[in-house]
């Protein structure tokens, strides 16, 4: 498996992991109101593990990692920390293919 495979395969898994801490996403019960939560050591799994792959993959400076960083700061709090994550995630899996 080349370089680039496992690069994409990663990203894939960590972009499955995602999806499956969206799939976790509970309404607020009480009152109705706020922004809901995600299933915390779910998120902090998928968060601590595309923090360490962009950062060892790019550096902790690369406007991926540091972009990854600042959009999943919100951590379990609604859906948007995640899929924004998650957006972050698919870009680099996009600049991780060979071109055809």
């Amino acid at each position: 498996m080349s370089q680039s495979d496992r690069i994409a395969d990663r990203c894939r898994r960590l972009i499955a992991l995602a999806d499956e801490v969206l799939a976790s996403f509970q309404a607020p019960r009480s009152t109705g109101h706020g922004p809901g939560l995600v299933e915390a050591e779910l998120f902090r799994r998928w968060r601590s593990s595309g923090v360490a792959f962009l950062e060892d993959l790019l550096g902790p400076s690369h406007s991926y990692s540091a972009e990854f960083r600042t959009v999943t700061e919100n951590g379990i709090f609604g859906t948007n920390p995640t899929s924004e994550g998650r957006g972050v995630l698919t870009a680099v899996l996009a600049t991780s293919k060979p071109a055809t």
